[in-house]
């Protein structure tokens, strides 16, 4: 808590800042989920570049079902990591918002 903008008994307006909580914290958070987000992100385009290259040999028979599945399932998942890495980043945002 970095600061109290009230006293005891004080009648308060609805819009006033009452409390300033300390945003380093949210602040370090969202540094972590904006670096998580650009390594992940450029994981996601390998691996799309990946499924291309291995639905190809997978339609000439050169690698198995399993191993396109397996590519193809490795790339929805860091998909799914970006949209994670996202919903951080907002998050952190909002609690960079809440503590003002």
């Amino acid at each position: 808590m970095l600061s109290v903008n009230f006293d005891d008994g004080q009648e308060v307006k609805t819009g006033d800042l009452l409390y300033e909580i300390d945003s380093r914290p949210f602040q370090n958070q969202l540094q972590q989920a904006q670096a998580n987000l650009l390594s992940d992100t450029y994981n996601l385009e390998d691996a799309i570049k990946e499924e291309a290259r291995y639905r190809a040999l997978y339609e000439e028979k050169a690698v198995s079902e399993e191993q396109y599945l397996q590519m193809l399932t490795n790339m929805n998942m860091l998909r799914a990591t970006v949209e994670r890495d996202k919903a951080i980043i907002a998050d952190a945002n909002l609690q960079i918002e809440y503590s003002k």
